[in-house]
């Protein structure tokens, strides 16, 4: 799930959210936080990046609000992607 604090980042820096996702054939999920994937020797491994979402200095709580939702849409997205791309499963729900 994505978290408010990267919204509010990119409110107050300027700089957009630019999802991405990683994934790996074969490769060891660490039962972490994150699920950080361990790729094994010789994967097929894939980075993707989604499309930049800004955040207009001025949004008020509902629009941080929906810019998260958007960029935890994105991730989930873009982390089916990476998945299928490297010919592997889908990774675990965080």
């Amino acid at each position: 799930m994505a978290q408010s604090g990267a919204a509010m980042l990119a409110k107050v820096t300027g700089v957009p959210m630019v999802p991405m996702a990683f994934a790996a054939t074969p490769c060891t999920v660490v039962g972490s936080w994150d699920a950080f994937v361990v790729p094994h020797p010789f994967a097929r491994a894939v980075a993707l990046f989604g499309e930049p979402i800004a955040v207009p200095r001025d949004a008020d709580r509902d629009g941080l609000e929906a810019k998260r939702r958007e960029l935890e849409a994105a991730l989930q997205e873009i982390t089916a992607a990476a998945d299928r791309a490297a010919g592997g499963g889908d990774v675990p729900a965080l």
